[in-house]
């Protein structure tokens, strides 16, 4: 009985695990793809992770976030988190550092290519 109990919970987990891992991502972005960052809708950026404006100034950055609207990003890194979400590095197409201090920053891009604040330029 105890061989049967363990035969079922292995191929219980076996199955929820297959079943976590097929993960279709919505979006299909590669590095070196190139996006723009477009105007938040509201206030400030909630998908593109941007670090506190306190943060920028102690390491000698400037902390003006409405530069960032009109700029060509390129992506570095994709990575796909275990809730099926897109999560992305991009640095600056022109090389410079964003805020004179960070060389990448990180976007949720399913929700960022939802709400607008990010587009989709192609590979240029």
């Amino acid at each position: 009985m105890i061989k049967y109990l363990i035969i079922g919970a292995l191929s219980l987990s076996s199955l929820t695990a297959q079943k976590n891992s097929d993960c279709d991502p919505p979006i299909n972005v590669n590095t070196g793809d190139v996006l723009e960052v477009a105007k938040p809708s509201a206030n400030t950026y909630k998908y593109i992770n941007l670090p506190r404006a306190n943060f920028l100034i102690k390491r000698g950055g400037i902390a003006n976030f409405n530069k960032l609207s009109g700029e060509k990003i390129e992506v570095t890194e994709v990575a796909i988190t275990e809730n099926c979400k897109t999560e992305v590095r991009v640095k600056r197409k022109d090389g410079k550092k964003f805020f004179n201090t960070l060389k990448t920053i990180s976007i949720d891009l399913d929700k960022a290519l939802e709400t607008g604040e990010v587009k989709l330029t192609g590979n240029i």
